[in-house]
């Protein structure tokens, strides 16, 4: 139950809004929010059975599932090594609005923390490239730690204000715009945000909203689609900003209706004499907070663009070995050097370099070369194309673990040969150590490391 009481002018216009159906709207956004995870494709492949809270599926996303309770996901090994993702059931309606058949680009304009893109970089046919962006510096760097976890190597994580991407016109497939707002739809998961609004909040976020979609909107190519939504129930920052839109941009954008969401328990809205153009969750309706969610597409067509993969650089024998025992890389992925750094990167990436952008992370940051040695990354541990069928390894119960990601010392069978190993807990890697003698060095991120001091219930 909140302690911060709805605001007098939100009640109002909620129960204009809904009329009869007021009252079981408000106690439901009075009771306790649910909890849900999301789990990565590739590396939760049979881990399910060892989530012990999952208690049902999320209807409209395969690898989603809600939780009996809300644990502490900072004493969970799975959740740091990237197992799975904890985001809000109703945002990951998102993955019914794509239609992945081939490789395509993406921009997520509003991207931290991170939830809707790491559902993208898990959905996207191999040879995609995803661009995450964000404005604001400190939910930047959440961002880089939310898709380092996650692991997808094909991906760049930006921070820029909207308008940096006109110098990317007509470059991406999908524009993704999980637009700032008033935020009504977290009423029930964040009962601050009750106290932060207010009926000017929702006009200024509206008149935000309309600049971000217009600085933005260059870069979709024709034929891509533009899907655009919030965690509010205000049709100002919702429906009016999709009128907005086509009435600003005739001539380029038109509506994309996506039939079938409402059997999930979505409320269908037609706009402009479109059925399903639109849809509004509901806490009432479904298992989830609020959310408005849209699809235009670009008029006109435009070829898809095949990537011409660099030819591999120049290395020494040292790395080359590395790569081969470390990585299963895609086919769409190059190795670089720079510097005394190995990257793993999207050819895409350097569209980017030449361009007003300030690059936050550029693919996968695989390990840090030295004259004899290659040492690992953190990145590299948790990503998706790490080869684990030869590497040393080092399997964790759940009290090593936890010290292993408090970064202490943690004690380890002496080894065949001094060296790297893997830090895993039930076949899920979370990082490396050295072996060093009887002892060995805990290479855990020291800014990542855990410092509750208890354990799990």
């Amino acid at each position: 139950m909140s302690t911060c009481a709805l605001p007098h002018a939100f009640i109002s216009r909620m129960r204009e809004s809904l009329q009869e159906e007021y009252e079981e709207f408000e106690d439901v956004l009075e009771g306790e929010a649910i909890s849900s995870i999301r789990l990565h494709p590739v590396k939760a492949k049979g881990v399910e059975n060892q989530l012990p809270l999952i208690s049902s599926n999320v209807p409209w996303h395969p690898h989603a599932y809600y939780l009996r309770e809300r644990p502490t996901f900072t004493l969970d090994p799975f959740y740091h090594a990237g197992t799975y993702y904890v985001q809000e059931a109703a945002s990951m309606m998102l993955y019914q609005m794509c239609e992945f058949k081939d490789a395509v680009t993406i921009l997520d304009l509003c991207a931290a923390p991170g939830g809707k893109s790491t559902l993208l970089a898990g959905a996207m046919p191999e040879g995609s490239f995803l661009v995450s962006n964000e404005v604001i510096a400190n939910r930047t760097k959440i961002l880089a730690e939310n898709m380092s976890r996650w692991g997808n190597p094909a991906t760049l994580i930006l921070q820029n204000d909207p308008v940096a991407f006109q110098a990317m016109a007509e470059f991406f497939d999908y524009l993704i715009v999980d637009a700032p707002c008033s935020g009504e739809g977290l009423f029930r998961k964040d009962p601050q945000s009750r106290e932060r609004w207010s009926e000017s909040a929702v006009e200024a976020c509206a008149a935000r909203q309309k600049r971000i979609l217009a600085d933005a909107l260059p870069s979709l190519k024709p034929g891509g689609y533009l899907i655009y939504s919030t965690c509010t129930f205000s049709p100002e920052e919702n429906e009016e900003i999709i009128r907005w839109l086509l009435r600003s941009f005739p001539k380029e954008l038109t509506l994309a209706p996506v039939p079938g969401l409402e059997k999930f328990g979505s409320i269908p809205l037609s706009l402009e004499g479109e059925a399903y153009a639109a849809y509004r969750c509901m806490p009432h309706k479904l298992q989830g907070e609020g959310l408005f969610i849209s699809r235009l597409r670009k008029k006109g067509n435009t070829e898809a663009f095949s990537w011409i993969i660099p030819r591999p650089a120049k290395m020494d024998k040292t790395t080359s070995a590395f790569l081969a025992t470390h990585t299963l890389p895609p086919s769409h992925l190059a190795a670089e050097v720079f510097q005394d750094k190995l990257f793993l990167r999207h050819p895409a990436h350097a569209q980017f370099h030449k361009k007003p952008f300030r690059i936050k992370a550029n693919g996968l940051y695989a390990g840090k070369i030295h004259r004899m040695d290659v040492a690992p990354s953190h990145e590299l541990a948790l990503s998706e194309i790490l080869r684990k069928d030869i590497l040393p390894m080092w399997e964790l119960t759940y009290e090593q673990a936890i010290s292993y990601l408090r970064k202490e010392e943690i004690r380890i069978p002496p080894p065949k040969d001094k060296g790297w190993l893997l830090i895993t807990y039930q076949g899920q890697a979370l990082g490396w150590a050295k072996a060093v003698g009887k002892r060995s060095r805990n290479h855990f991120p020291v800014n990542w490391r855990i410092k509750k001091h208890t354990y799990r219930q």
